[in-house]
């Protein structure tokens, strides 16, 4: 957990200086986020309320989103999947 967290955490401050994301994915995504659908959900919710990107972080441990604006730390669990 905590290395996702700091991973996203340093994809955000790289947003925050104006740079572009355009180039982060991750090979796990496709196969773990089409198994899943709560992932498929989150993303989806994510990207309505305008999420800029929602990506799987490292071999799954957690999902983010980066979102443009304000910046608020919002950590949601799917703790069982």
């Amino acid at each position: 957990y905590e290395v996702a967290m700091e991973k996203a955490v340093n994809i955000m401050e790289y947003l925050k200086k104006g740079k572009v994301a355009g180039g982060i994915e991750n090979v796990f995504e496709k196969i773990v986020v089409e198994n899943y659908e709560e992932l498929q959900e989150y993303r989806s919710e994510a990207l309505k309320k305008g999420a800029l990107l929602s990506l799987l972080s490292g071999s799954g441990s957690c999902m983010f989103s980066v979102f443009k604006g304000p910046h608020k730390l919002h950590v949601k669990y799917i703790e069982e999947l």
